[in-house]
Parts: C-alpha cells; sequence; structure tokens
C-alpha cells in the first residue's frame, strides 16, 4: 500500500508493507483517501522520532 509518511520532519510517499491483522481487528478496502488542513498541519507539531502515517479521511 501506498501511504504519505512523515519521518524526522520531512513528508514523503512511501510503499508500505500490509499491516498483519490480528483476531480482534479488521481490515477494509479503501477506494480512495485524501490529505486535509489537519493533516498537513501536523508536521508543525509531531515531534516523535517514529514514523507517521498521515491521513484521516477516506472512502470505503
Amino acid at each position: 500500500m501506498k501511504a504519505y509518511v512523515l519521518r524526522s520532519g520531512t513528508l514523503s510517499q512511501e510503499q508500505m508493507k500490509e499491516p498483519v491483522i490480528h483476531n480482534n481487528q479488521v481490515k477494509i478496502k479503501m477506494k480512495s483517501a485524501g490529505l486535509n488542513h489537519r493533516d498537513l498541519k501536523i508536521p508543525e507539531r509531531y515531534t516523535k522520532e517514529d514514523p507517521l502515517i498521515l491521513g484521516s479521511d477516506g472512502l470505503v
């Protein structure tokens, strides 16, 4: 899957591994997803070193 990922203050589109789904989780297929103004403000406030996948809107 492709995702917009924030790593060390840099936003880039990356190919990501499919996540492992556990017994208490579900997997949905997204037709499309978008970045909104909230997602574009996160890099200004996100201070952790861990990568963060952006995107809070989607069409199932």
